[in-house]
């Protein structure tokens, strides 16, 4: 039987032995076994060790070793090798996807993950197998802030946050369960507005792909029949002068979930208080972002956005409420991040008890501001930069969001777009 110290492997001896201090006596989960080192460390003082493997990891120079998968199997004959009398370590050979449903919940005190160093990978391997711990379990990351591979470094600071790492040897860290936030998306959409988030999604699968692994929840809505509405005449003209329908339909639901997978639609049916009535107002859906208790951490965005950098760095911020804007009323919402404080029932019906300014075609952006206003922390500019500036500037080159992209052919194009954002537009066709 091989001590661990002489099975080959990339993690050190000093973060092998704080594994142990972790596993001792607990059960364990291990996703990315290689050769078998940091099984048979944590097997040789724990009850159990399941290791997840499949075994198919390339064995190219540093820094991708084990980042390639191959077609066959590269190391699961030395892994067998290697563990012989380790009566307490479980291989389960196969991608880690297929053996999540397959363990219970709340059954173990450790998750180790060294596989694939990719973000939708790290980030996959957390959300399948975080409900497997204990509440006081405990989850082990290797290579943060190692070899240049990232995934791993933004899947802990995203989802854990850079405050909540309890340990950092070399590039060894771990977590506790509890600090876990539950991230996502959200956007308002109506059928007018499709061809806007397919550039929208276009642009994300070229600058920041990372972003495609995250839910992403699309708040949409009907005329509420039930309402004293204005006549069908008004409801067309609005319709017409502002390009907003009543909703989404059922073919253009199925052709942004074969684009982005992991939306889900929310269909509500707020509506625009004014003088004369009740209008139909997609503006004030916005207002059901905080409604979705389910996160811990948001971050909304109009669909009128192209994505050009890297949109993880604002998942990384745990702001109450973060915003762009120049004080005032000057704030512009078509990006935000809000956290867990104001994710819930009690911020949602108190914003819908203000008032809207009298003939604010921004929709529920000032009732925001309002509600906000001492509880706001500036976005960088980058997040959320405006088309209407290129008039008098060339496009910055650090911009990861840029807003208000109209279709060149609607009066908005023709009019505030100049000619180098209306080529990114037709880049993202």
């Amino acid at each position: 039987m091989l001590s661990w110290r002489e099975v080959p492997g990339l993690v050190s001896d000093d973060e092998c032995e704080t594994l142990q201090q972790l596993s001792k006596g607990k059960k364990c989960i291990e996703i990315g076994s290689w050769k078998g080192r940091t099984a048979a460390c944590m097997a040789t003082v724990a009850e159990d060790v399941i290791a997840i493997d499949t075994f198919k990891a390339s064995t190219e120079p540093l820094p991708l070793l084990g980042q390639h998968q191959e077609s066959f199997f590269t190391t699961l004959e030395e892994f067998s090798e290697n563990i012989k009398g380790y009566k307490n370590i479980n291989p389960c050979v196969g991608e880690s996807k297929y053996f999540a449903d397959l363990l219970p919940d709340g059954e173990f005190d450790l998750l180790f993950i060294d596989g694939m160093h990719t973000f939708p990978n790290v980030y996959e391997d957390v959300t399948l197998y975080i409900s497997k711990l204990k509440d006081d379990g405990i989850i082990a990351f290797h290579d943060y802030f190692g070899n240049g591979l990232d995934g791993v470094t933004k899947t802990v600071d995203i989802l854990f946050g850079k405050e909540c790492i309890q340990q950092i040897t070399r590039s060894l860290c771990w977590v506790y369960k509890r600090d876990f936030k539950k991230v996502g998306l959200a956007t308002i959409l109506t059928d007018g507005y499709v061809s806007y988030f397919t550039h929208f999604v276009n642009s994300i699968k070229r600058n920041c792909p990372e972003i495609m692994s995250l839910p992403m929840k699309i708040i949409t809505g009907r005329f509420n029949e039930d309402l004293p509405l204005c006549s069908e005449e008004e409801k067309r003209n609005y319709i017409r002068q502002n390009g907003f329908s009543s909703g989404l339909s059922e073919a253009n639901k199925s052709k942004i979930k074969r684009m982005f997978p992991n939306a889900e639609f929310k269909d509500i049916g707020l509506v625009e208080r004014k003088a004369n009535g009740l209008i139909p107002n997609p503006h004030y859906w916005q207002i059901e972002s905080f409604n979705l208790s389910e996160y811990d951490k948001l971050i909304y965005v109009d669909s009128d956005i192209l994505c050009l950098g890297d949109m993880t760095e604002l998942l990384s911020f745990n702001y109450d409420m973060g915003v762009w804007g120049n004080g005032g009323y000057d704030y512009n919402y078509g990006v935000f991040t809000v956290g867990k404080k104001f994710l819930n029932r009690e911020t949602y019906e108190s914003i819908l008890k203000l008032d809207p300014k009298e003939q604010n075609h921004h929709g529920c952006q000032d009732m925001l501001i309002d509600y906000f206003r001492d509880h706001m922390t500036i976005l960088p500019k980058k997040f959320n930069y405006m088309s209407t500036w290129l008039t008098m500037n060339p496009l910055p080159e650090d911009i990861v969001l840029l807003h208000y992209i109209y279709k060149p052919d609607t009066q908005f194009g023709r009019e505030r777009l100049p000619h180098h954002a209306i080529k990114l537009w037709e880049e993202y066709e």
